[in-house]
């Protein structure tokens, strides 16, 4: 207890000072206080040095308070704890933003503890105690659970406590700077029962009620955030016995989740196998016109965009609400293919919905799965189809597309692919990823392509390319999904990172070489037509028209078109013209019609 004992002297001194010095020092908490408020991102030191500061203001005051109350050990206890994350977590060389959650997560926790062992054991100041421990339990919890989210709230809860220690030490300087002059001579009971005055009361108690309303709120989002991910039901996993071929039914159940009038669906599990020729299971849905058929019906194979990188990402697992019909794609040409009497295909994607690792952008794992889809759905015995089949995508759906029909010939030569229409495709994964720091969208996708090709790599590890002070944040960010207010938290969290993600070009050594791999260069035999908006600012036109460039160079027949004003979402829009040609060429892909080639 020595430590606690010197503590104890120092805050008996700050007491003593003259008020002018006291008025000074609050004015500089309230300064400092006020400045996180304004701008507490601007480094992970900076985070740091203001969260230690708070954890000592704290301490100290709850130190300082060891003789006027009577929970003389545990305020002192709480109070050392605090001093001890601070000097711990500015010590700590190279600190992350995980382990910096942790030790303030726990020390938040202790010292409400406290508060509510007071508010139960004590009359004085009780509600104003219980306030502050609920705050204080609650940060505690959602900083340890949600360690990049949080220390956002945090630092904003700790610059509101500061504001107001700050301003009620100024008060109190100012309302005893006259009756209170030598306080080394005010004996100790007297000073204690000296009544504390309303305006002071009413400053703390409001200061401990927006710190409460901040916690709740931000528990509220939490438990919202965590409702918005359902986890994948029992039917996406993998039974014991798995047939060893790719391309094999396992299972089927209705499928109900926005099929339009007139239709009905499926969710299927099937066998397909990976990059890496590991057999692999995964899940697609299936959409076909309730109207029967006198002959097998032609199949349109949707490949979906950039849902996320983890298994509640799947477009098949994720409510409604967080998406269109059926997973940003031009909905009026996809429900208007079924009023043809064609068969909507879907892949999720080896590792969503089902176990595994991620195939974001891994262009081999897509392909694969996306013609595996496609002979699964032909084994369900109440739909007949052709192998009659037109392949779509966008965004990583557009890669995946490609890929696709770059695959069918000898992975699925039973298959006859019609065309492949490939809407902004982030085919040039390499050119792609370079931008990412660039942009906001860019950092939220960064962590899906690391997940996935250190999950599919043996050679890539994600610590060669992200920060270890970061890791929590970008582990956080890889493991939540594309959609709705996931987006949003995400895009919070790295638009307010404490500095760079990365510590090394993710598209240099190895992570380099592997999304050179994923770039679809081989030939497609079917006609292929790729859509680019004129004003995407994720997937720039610079690096597609290289692409296309290339791809003309080495003798692809192709049809590319750029969109004026269409960015990456709106190419595919309904009023987009893409959309309304698409329709148009896909009638002429089944009906054998050439296209035209724009390579020259």
């Amino acid at each position: 207890m020595r430590l606690g004992s010197f503590l104890i002297r120092q805050a008996e001194r700050l007491r003593r000072l003259p008020w002018v010095a006291r008025l000074v020092l609050g004015l500089a908490v309230v300064a400092v206080g006020a400045l996180v408020l304004v701008n507490p991102f601007q480094s992970l030191t900076a985070l740091v040095a203001i969260i230690a500061l708070a954890l000592v203001v704290d301490g100290a005051a709850r130190i300082g308070r060891y003789r006027s109350t009577g929970l003389a050990r545990l305020q002192l206890v709480a109070g050392l704890i605090e001093i001890v994350a601070a000097i711990a977590i500015v010590a700590w060389p190279f600190i992350s933003v995980g382990t910096l959650a942790l030790v303030v997560g726990v020390s938040l926790i202790v010292s409400g503890v406290v508060n509510l062992v007071h508010a139960a054991t004590h009359g004085d100041r009780r509600l104003a105690n219980l306030l502050l421990g609920l705050a204080f339990v609650i940060f505690g919890v959602l900083v340890i659970v949600w360690p990049d989210v949080s220390l956002i709230v945090i630092s904003v809860a700790f610059a509101v406590r500061m504001l107001a220690f700050g301003v009620m030490v100024v008060v109190r300087a100012i309302r005893y700077r006259e009756n209170l002059p030598p306080q080394r001579d005010v004996d100790e009971a007297t000073a204690a029962a000296r009544p504390t005055p309303r305006l002071l009361r009413g400053l703390d108690l409001a200061g401990r009620v927006l710190l409460l309303v901040l916690a709740l709120i931000s528990a509220a989002g939490s438990v919202y955030l965590h409702q918005q991910l359902p986890e994948p039901s029992a039917f996406y996993n993998a039974p014991e016995s798995v047939p060893a071929t790719a391309g094999k039914l396992i299972s089927s159940e209705p499928y109900t989740q926005s099929v339009p009038n007139g239709s009905r669906g499926w969710l299927i599990l099937y066998t397909t196998t990976d990059v890496n020729d590991k057999p692999r299971v995964a899940s697609a849905f299936v959409i076909a016109p309730d109207a029967p058929s006198d002959t097998p019906r032609d199949v349109v194979l949707w490949d979906h965009g950039t849902e996320g990188a983890d298994r509640q990402c799947a477009p098949t697992v994720l409510p409604p609400s967080s998406l269109p019909f059926p997973f940003t794609a031009p909905i009026a040409a996809l429900k208007q293919q079924l009023q043809e009497g064609r068969v909507l295909v879907g892949p999720d994607y080896p590792g969503m919905g089902t176990a595994g690792a991620q195939s974001y952008l891994i262009g081999e794992n897509e392909g694969r799965s996306a013609l595996d889809a496609v002979l699964a759905a032909h084994q369900l015995t109440d739909l007949s189809l052709s192998n009659r089949t037109v392949v779509w995508g966008h965004s990583q759906g557009g890669q995946a597309a490609i890929w696709t029909g770059q695959l069918a010939a000898d992975y699925a030569p039973d298959l006859e692919i019609l065309g492949v229409a490939a809407a902004a495709p982030a085919a040039d994964a390499k050119g792609l990823i370079s931008t990412f720091e660039n942009s906001t969208i860019g950092k939220v996708l960064g962590p899906f392509v690391i997940r996935a090709f250190s999950e599919t790599y043996a050679d890539v590890d994600a610590l060669d390319y992200v920060d270890p002070r970061m890791f929590a944040i970008y582990d956080a960010a890889s493991r939540r999904c594309f959609a709705g207010s996931q987006t949003a938290v995400t895009a919070l969290t790295v638009a307010t990172m404490y500095g760079p993600m990365y510590t090394k070009d993710p598209s240099t050594g190895p992570l380099g070489e592997r999304l050179d791999q994923n770039k679809p260069t081989g030939p497609i035999a079917a006609p292929l037509f790729i859509a680019q908006g004129a004003a995407d600012p994720l997937i720039l036109p610079k690096v597609q028209e290289q692409y296309i460039k290339d791809r003309c160079d080495a003798g692809q027949a192709l049809r590319y078109e750029e969109y004026a004003g269409r960015d990456h979402l709106s190419v595919v829009a309904d009023d987009s013209p893409f959309s309304a040609e698409l329709l148009t060429w896909t009638d002429d892909r089944f009906a054998g019609k050439p296209q035209q080639n724009t390579c020259g």
